[in-house]
């Protein structure tokens, strides 16, 4: 588990607050550290995985699901992450407009 992981279970542990990390690697102790979801913004390219993680919870397929959206993320956040999730979803969509940058990314 990462240190924010571990750091955001502590402080949330006990509260009412439903939290949800920002990375995929929350999915696979969802549970066990009471985590409500995931927002992440990779999400917007491999969220068909994230969805199988979350809901497959406690399961082998559910465990490889969050494997593999892990690793997505892992390859995205090699670059600036707006700029690259933008991208993906260009080759996804099979739409260029997705790699323009807006203000202020913009050149």
């Amino acid at each position: 588990m990462s240190q924010q992981a571990s750091k955001t279970q502590e402080l949330f542990i006990d509260s009412s607050l439903d939290v949800f990390p920002s990375s995929e690697s929350s999915l696979a102790s969802a549970e066990l550290h009471r985590f409500a979801g995931c927002v992440s913004a990779t999400t917007n390219v491999n969220g068909v995985l994230a969805q199988e993680a979350w809901q497959g919870r406690g399961t082998e397929a559910g465990r490889l699901a969050g494997e593999r959206a892990l690793a997505i993320r892992t390859q995205i956040t090699r670059f600036a992450l707006v700029p690259a999730v933008k991208w993906a979803l260009s080759l996804i969509h099979k739409d260029a407009f997705w790699r323009r940058a807006q203000p202020p990314l913009g050149r």
